[in-house]
């Protein structure tokens, strides 16, 4: 016999272990969703400095600018900071975030760098998520 206080024990750590579970399964998935949205805010990125005729811009004019070129409306602010993060961290040969004299963050392109290698770079991210792990 297994008294109730010990069922009521192992309930709350098998709930405990599937909150966790679902938590890190959610964070997994938004991280697979982000990365494969770089190559398509690579492309929005590359073609705002472009039409702008810019090599570096603020981030607070980048994120709007961001936002409005978005073609899911549902992708929130937070999530373009993401991407635009791991753009930064993924592709450093292209841009850099730096802080200008009076603690802005300024977002600079590499002119020099190949965009077709940055791309395919940042597509071969998102594939790397989706192939199962041996």
């Amino acid at each position: 016999l297994v008294s109730s206080g010990a069922l009521d024990m192992v309930e709350r750590t098998h709930n405990k272990m599937r909150k966790l579970f679902d938590e890190s399964e959610l964070e997994e998935r938004r991280r697979r969703r982000n990365v494969a949205q770089l190559p398509a805010l690579f492309d929005r990125l590359r073609g705002l400095f472009r039409s702008h005729n810019r090599r570096a811009m603020p981030l607070k004019d980048v994120l709007p600018h961001l936002m409005s070129m978005r073609r899911d409306k549902s992708i929130q602010l937070a999530e373009i900071e993401e991407q635009l993060k791991l753009i930064v961290d993924e592709a450093p040969e292209w841009c850099t975030v730096q802080t200008d004299t009076r603690n802005n963050k300024i977002l600079s392109t590499n002119l020099n760098a190949n965009p077709n290698v940055v791309r395919r770079k940042l597509s071969l991210l998102s594939q790397d998520l989706e192939s199962p792990k041996p």
